[in-house]
């Protein structure tokens, strides 16, 4: 059952898959791994691409989603353990990118989301191992798994801004355990849309040094959300930490309701010595 794909959807004739998209749209048929490195496009009738389609295919250097992509999920390990080293772009359309759907691609060091994009969750590990230095989550991601950024050399991380508007519980965003290493990462930001954060969220690998020195939570304005954050968020061997602020001041009425709303812990365990925690954290005159 399904559709033949012609080959000019491959540029090589070294994938072979003759029936790759079946009838719902989901591309299920394990291809044959070139022998050369290979390029290929994703049909924009590809609805799904199913797990391990691509796993541990050396030679996949590059892959490409037409723009008016209809896909909807990247399956587990559908990327897993790949040549993948271009530039990679996920199309606005898909919403979920499921457990280690790209691990191991030690060479993948560019992801970008595609403006507008409908991705709600990031699995675990589903960007560990890789190349990646700068992500941007987009503003509809609702959970970030544990590990999905785990043994990458990441930077830069920043978080697409979100409405405050409709149900709350659409536009916040869940970071679970171990889901960013902080051995390369200076700067962390943590807006007020995320709604909770799981124990060391950002770790710090064993045997690693962190180069995290300041982390700035932004000060609610309104009673929009709420944070948890849990105990040892921060990895207890973070020594390079030497600052913690927050955006905003706590005063006002309005603050005084943020107060007892925002932070449900916040805990930075030995041996982690801050030299400068800003009362606004804890909303402290």
């Amino acid at each position: 059952k399904g559709s033949n794909v012609s080959a000019a959807m491959y540029p090589t004739s070294d994938i072979v898959c003759t029936w790759t998209v079946n009838t719902d749209g989901v591309d299920t048929c394990k291809n044959t791994c070139p022998t050369s490195d290979t390029a290929i496009t994703i049909a924009d009738y590809t609805h799904q691409i199913d797990e391990q389609k691509y796993e541990n295919c050396g030679s996949l250097i590059s892959v490409t989603f037409n723009t008016d992509n209809n896909l909807k999920s990247i399956r587990s390990k559908a990327f897993a353990n790949t040549g993948l080293n271009t530039p990679t772009v996920i199309p606005a359309s898909v919403t979920t990118i499921m457990a280690e759907a790209f691990k191991g691609s030690g060479n993948l060091a560019e992801v970008e989301f595609e403006s507008g994009s409908l991705l709600a969750s990031i699995s675990d590990e589903a960007f560990m191992s890789t190349a990646i230095k700068s992500i941007t989550i987009p503003a509809k991601v609702w959970s970030i798994g544990s590990s999905a950024f785990a043994d990458t050399p990441l930077e830069t991380l920043n978080f697409e801004d979100r409405p405050r508007e409709g149900d709350t519980t659409q536009n916040s965003l869940w970071i679970e355990s171990n889901a960013f290493p902080t051995t390369t990462l200076t700067e962390l930001k943590i807006p007020s849309f995320i709604n909770t954060i799981e124990s060391e969220a950002f770790f710090l690998p064993s045997g690693k040094t962190s180069s995290l020195k300041k982390i700035t939570v932004t000060v609610l304005d309104d009673a929009y959300n709420s944070i948890s954050i849990n105990a040892n968020w921060i990895h207890a061997n973070i020594g390079s930490l030497k600052r913690i602020v927050a955006k905003e001041a706590c005063d006002g009425t309005v603050y005084n309701e943020v107060k007892s709303k925002q932070l449900s812990l916040i805990h930075i365990s030995e041996p982690t010595r801050p030299l400068y925690i800003s009362y606004a954290v804890f909303c402290l005159k």
